[in-house]
């Protein structure tokens, strides 16, 4: 008898594979399905279309940031840079972000910390290369430069420093004395231009003759005091030069110790000498000395 072989066939079609979720300290990777010619998968943040070999062709990270991957990926050209505007003024001494982008022939930017580089052209400024700014101690409102370069393109801005206090600057910081009164006579950082030195050799500090209204480089513009007595005991007291914008309070001791004030007295023009008369001076030896102040 003849043998009949029966063959069966199984045919199958291959139809998807099952996805699992992912999850990281940062990123939530979640799989549906991935069919046999690429799928996409996607998170809250992140969306992921792939081939089945699982090699990308595209990542992006919401609608504002795209990541090339393989050969493709890398056929791009600076077309031009752009920087967000910058704040149009700062206080001295304060930090704030910068950012720029290279803007590439496909329409995509790369922002700055990827390429490009920041530079300070002029003023109190500094720029980390990541474009963390911070602004200098000024004196004075001042104008500070900078510029963002990439792909042989640049792009510049300014931004206004401006000055919030007026005993802020280099050495002569904290010290008393309005620092612009300083910058006129000595420059900046000058050691002679402290509130403990004399550059005139007058014996008066500079903070003294700041408080006097006096030229701090002249050896003759001394501060001086005269005493001369009176009829029935009395004693009068000049002393100058005085100038307007200040008050001038003399006092008197016998020991040099505790001090006993006059009512104060202002100067209504420059380089004027004021007088006052002491109609009781004290027993023995009377000192007497001028504070000299800013008036309110």
């Amino acid at each position: 008898m003849p043998s009949r072989i029966l063959t069966l066939l199984y045919a199958s079609s291959l139809t998807g594979f099952g996805g699992s979720s992912r999850t990281g300290g940062v990123y939530a990777l979640t799989h549906d399905s991935l069919g046999p010619g690429g799928g996409v998968s996607a998170s809250a943040t992140y969306q992921q279309t792939g081939e089945i070999s699982g090699s990308p062709v595209d990542v992006s990270a919401g609608s504002s940031a795209v990541l090339r991957s393989g050969f493709i990926g890398q056929l791009y050209e600076i077309s031009s840079i752009s920087m967000d505007p910058p704040p149009a003024s700062v206080p001295e001494l304060m930090g704030f972000q910068l950012t720029a982008s290279g803007v590439a022939d496909d329409g995509t930017m790369l922002r700055s910390g990827t390429a490009g580089y920041w530079q300070v052209l002029s003023g109190p400024l500094a720029i980390d290369a990541q474009g963390y700014a911070a602004a200098g101690a000024v004196y004075e409102d001042r104008i500070a430069s900078f510029s963002f370069s990439a792909a042989g393109f640049s792009v510049q801005a300014e931004i206004l420093i401006t000055n919030t206090g007026d005993d802020d600057f280099g050495l002569y910081a904290a010290d008393g004395i309005d620092d612009p009164w300083q910058i006129q006579w000595f420059g900046p950082d000058n050691p002679l231009g402290i509130a403990t030195a004399d550059a005139s050799g007058t014996g008066q500090s500079n903070l003294f003759k700041w408080l006097a209204g006096l030229d701090p480089l002249d050896a003759s513009a001394r501060f001086l005091l005269v005493t001369e007595p009176l009829n029935e005991g009395s004693v009068s007291i000049s002393f100058g030069p005085c100038n307007p914008g200040r008050r001038y309070t003399l006092q008197k001791s016998a020991d040099l110790v505790l001090w006993t004030s006059l009512p104060a007295v202002e100067a209504s023009a420059d380089r004027e000498n004021l007088r006052v008369t002491d109609p009781s001076p004290l027993e023995g030896t009377t000192f007497y000395r001028v504070d000299v102040s800013l008036a309110e």
